[in-house]
């Protein structure tokens, strides 16, 4: 997921500051036809400080990852989403949105990276 090229560190100075969201759209699909939901579940390493985000690896300091369903849920490590297969399409979309956030503020230029794996459990 990009978050974006021109970040400017200036942007995350105040504490609580955090860029745009970047939608994410995680698509499932050629379901067998008797699937019903698909759970998937995000799995990285959270944030020392804010535990619900996810720890940025990247060079910048005082930058945190946060992603949330598209309804605004937040999806921090071991977070878990439910959706319906849909019976026409036989698949689903899991919508969800990322951005950096800074809780201390006082953010320094440099990469921002981190993982965070998907796994899927198909009922």
């Amino acid at each position: 997921m990009d978050l974006g090229d021109s970040i400017e560190a200036s942007s995350l100075i105040t504490a609580g500051s955090a860029t745009a969201w970047k939608p994410i759209a995680i698509e499932v699909n050629s379901c067998p036809a008797t699937t019903t939901s698909a759970t998937m579940t995000l799995n990285g390493t959270a944030d020392t400080t804010e535990t619900q985000m996810y720890k940025n690896t990247g060079s910048a300091t005082e930058v945190q990852i946060e992603l949330q369903s598209a309804a605004g849920a937040s999806l921090g490590n071991g977070s878990t989403m439910v959706q319906d297969i849909d019976s026409k399409t036989n698949g689903t979309t899991f919508n969800m949105q990322a951005r950096a956030y800074s809780s201390a503020g006082k953010a320094t230029p440099g990469d921002i990276n981190g993982v965070v794996q998907l796994s899927f459990v198909y009922q």
